[in-house]
């Protein structure tokens, strides 16, 4: 240590920023950090340090160019610490950045292949990049290692979610809970999720207590509120429905999930004006939304409009083939589309 530092200032600096950090006062450690950073701004561990507490008050962009600062600085020994690269990935998971923070993951697992955090967290960038066989992978070498790794619960359901096992999806959110409670308690997401879970698998009750705890961590939760209103039009309690869906298209008016949902409610409660209405607004926001097209079809069927109803079954054809949608069993065989199954147009649009 250089003569002209005060090493007494420097452990007095250094227990005060651990005594915040142990209390979760993260931005007077990031000021603590800052002093001793200035008594000694050639020691890398203190902007190493000092990139954490810039990470544990989400500032991401600032923790990496700490965490790349302390790295430029070192002679050696902090290259050959898996933590300093698993910090730097998870800042830019953090800011979305999941490319680069692949690449840092890597680096952590090459110095230490059963870095169990490391590769739970590889797991979601690769999720978040539509790699769901990597994920899986990860997720399950990192519960081999640790079977307490509540991160790979968390995100392996939603694996098991896309595959439509919801078993599994209610098993995996039940175990994170029970692991992370503090942390994983306030995912309103993750409640969203089991909630869905619960729905797919006839279980209304929990389906509904499970909405009810994410909308109160977020009110404005769009996802949850629409699936909460489709488990009660399964209840049939459909002015519960109504009153979601409504809520749902006011906080994302130009958003088409809630709005389709709505309009569905409207058609098959027999309110076609209203339903017809929220499914043109459907296709105008996404036009190769081919279930939207099929029930304006079906609206305009059913009002023996047939010039209409023929103008948008080819339209419903067109955007079929452009997303490769081939299921036409709703079209061919329920009632409210057989004005149009007798018309003209129908053998020379579908054949």
């Amino acid at each position: 240590m250089p003569k002209a530092v005060d090493s007494s200032k420097v452990n007095e600096l250094t227990e005060l920023r651990e005594q915040y950090l142990a209390s979760g006062r993260y931005k007077e450690a990031v000021e603590v950090s800052n002093k001793l950073i200035e008594l000694m701004p050639d020691n890398a561990l203190f902007y190493l340090a000092r990139g954490g507490d810039y990470a544990n008050i989400e500032k991401y962009q600032d923790a990496i160019a700490d965490y790349e600062k302390a790295l430029s600085m070192d002679r050696g020994e902090l290259t050959k610490k898996p933590p300093v690269y698993f910090n730097m990935g998870t800042a830019y998971l953090n800011l979305g950045k999941n490319t680069e923070a692949i690449k840092y993951f890597d680096k952590a697992l090459k110095l230490d292949r059963r870095y169990s955090q490391a590769l739970a967290h590889r797991g979601v960038a690769y999720h978040n990049v539509g790699k769901f066989d990597l994920a899986k992978a990860d997720f399950d070498a990192a519960l081999g290692l640790d079977p307490k790794n509540a991160t790979a619960y968390r995100f392996r359901a939603n694996i098991y979610a896309l595959a439509n096992d919801y078993k599994r999806v209610v098993l995996d959110l039940n175990k994170c809970l029970e692991l992370d409670p503090k942390k994983y308690g306030q995912d309103a997401a993750l409640y969203q999720n089991r909630g869905e879970a619960y729905h797919q698998l006839g279980r209304p009750k929990e389906a509904l207590e499970d909405f009810e705890k994410a909308l109160n961590l977020n009110p404005r939760y769009v996802l949850a509120l629409v699936n909460r209103g489709k488990t009660y039009v399964a209840l049939r309690k459909y002015d519960l429905a109504f009153k979601d869906y409504d809520m749902a298209v006011e906080f994302e008016p130009t958003n088409d999930f809630p709005l389709f949902w709505r309009g569905v409610l409207y058609y098959s409660t027999g309110k076609l004006s209203p339903g017809l209405e929220d499914l043109m607004k459907v296709v105008e926001l996404n036009p190769g939304h081919v279930f939207a097209h099929l029930l304006i079809t079906g609206v305009y069927s059913r009002q023996n409009d047939m010039e209409a109803a023929c103008g948008w079954l080819k339209k419903t054809v067109a955007a079929a083939k452009k997303t490769g949608f081939k299921d036409w069993d709703y079209l061919k065989t329920t009632k409210e589309f057989e004005n149009v199954r007798k018309a003209a147009c129908y053998n020379e649009v579908m054949h």
